[in-house]
């Protein structure tokens, strides 16, 4: 099992009239062969009105092995909440190589910019 978590997004693009954005995650494991390994992707909580958001969620991915997680990625795309639809904010792919497990607990910590079309955002998982 992989637990992962996300913690905050910094110096989103703003999406709206108010200078703001409603950021959200969704969050999948990208296998060896570049295919989705869950058919359902995880989806964070919307920050309403933010560019700053804390999510401080974890999310869980049931029956990996750490070969599973050795040879695996995980892909986070950031998107900003609209009643039309979803705007892209941006995206990362993770490599999962060289992750380590102390005794019951699997501890990793990633800083990372997402690439958008225009900036970098920088993200902590």
């Amino acid at each position: 099992t992989l637990y992962c978590t996300i913690l905050r997004a910094r110096d989103l693009a703003a999406m709206d009239a108010q200078g703001l954005s409603d950021p959200f995650c969704k969050i999948n494991i990208i296998t060896p062969e570049n295919t989705i390994r869950h058919t359902r992707w995880q989806k964070s909580r919307i920050a309403h009105k933010t560019t700053n958001p804390e999510f401080n969620e974890t999310f869980t991915f049931l029956g990996m092995s750490m070969d599973d997680i050795n040879g695996s990625s995980i892909y986070v795309v950031l998107l900003d909440d609209d009643k039309y639809g979803n705007d892209f904010l941006g995206s990362a792919k993770i490599a999962m190589f060289g992750v380590k497990i102390c005794t019951t607990h699997l501890i990793r910590f990633i800083s990372f910019a997402f690439s958008s079309s225009s900036s970098y955002t920088d993200c902590q998982l």
